[in-house]
């Protein structure tokens, strides 16, 4: 289940993992304390692209 991410929700935690740059500077734009990390940046090995893209919204076979 989605939500959205609120500057209480996020405090209540010692770290916020989201999939996309663009959810982790909505989370810091909520003023935050709590520290952000978009998972593809954890993974040690080259990418072209380290956003894993949120398929909300999009086909049944774009999730999978």
């Amino acid at each position: 289940m989605s939500k959205v991410v609120t500057r209480e929700m996020a405090d209540r935690h010692d770290l916020v993992v989201v999939m996309e740059p663009k959810h982790a500077l909505s989370i810091r734009g909520t003023g935050s304390r709590s520290p952000v990390v978009v998972l593809g940046d954890l993974d040690p090995l080259p990418a072209e692209r380290r956003a894993i893209q949120d398929p909300w919204g999009r086909t049944p076979e774009e999730f999978q």
